[in-house]
């Protein structure tokens, strides 16, 4: 159950300040939209991109690829880049591919 704020804003529940979970989480939800914190920040837009792009010097293709690639180099597993990153198996296996070479090399015994 919820007891209060403290001093530093946090609330605490009975068994400390994590609270006791449940009980926490539907005071959470009850609480009115208006209570949430704002964020002074400028939405995400078009302009937000074309400056990074600016910035940094790549468009967005290249940050996706870069993106995928990098998953695929942390996984190593199509089946995970796919549910992740919501692409199709043949452009899974291909990042994969590009991230670990040596796992698809070619033997020449079997060619």
């Amino acid at each position: 159950m919820l007891t209060g704020q403290s001093g530093d804003g946090d609330v605490h529940g009975d068994d400390g300040p994590h609270g006791s979970g449940l009980a926490d989480v539907q005071a959470l939800q009850r609480r009115p939209a208006a209570q949430t914190h704002a964020v002074d920040r400028p939405a995400v837009g078009p302009s937000n991109f074309q400056a990074l792009r600016d910035r940094i010097g790549i468009n967005p293709t290249q940050l996706r690829q870069g993106r995928f690639l990098d998953e695929a180099r942390e996984t190593a597993d199509p089946l995970r880049l796919m549910r992740l990153l919501g692409i199709t198996p043949h452009t899974a296996i291909h990042y994969v591919r590009t991230a670990y070479p040596e796992r698809f090399t070619i033997d020449p015994t079997q060619a």
